[in-house]
């Protein structure tokens, strides 16, 4: 898995969108990097026109999507709050 197309932003809390190479050939696009206010790192899935996240992803997965968007942000560990 890797992260591809990492964009800074700072639409609406957002820090960056990114896209996920999840093997040759498959892609997934738009996720965002957000910070809550505990300073925890989440990452989101684009939503379908009705509201409904994209994609329905394991929890252990998702934090590995996490981990290797905030390495590509800036090299922070996950849910590191000294940034």
């Amino acid at each position: 898995m890797n992260i591809t197309n990492l964009r800074p932003s700072a639409a609406g809390g957002c820090l960056a969108t990114f896209d996920i190479e999840v093997a040759p050939g498959l892609r997934l696009t738009s996720w965002q990097l957000r910070r809550s206010r505990s300073g925890l790192w989440r990452t989101f899935c684009p939503s379908a026109r009705n509201g409904t996240p994209a994609a329905i992803i394991s929890s252990e997965i998702h934090d590995t999507i996490t981990a290797a968007a905030v390495a590509a942000f800036g090299g922070q560990a996950p849910n590191d709050t000294s940034r």
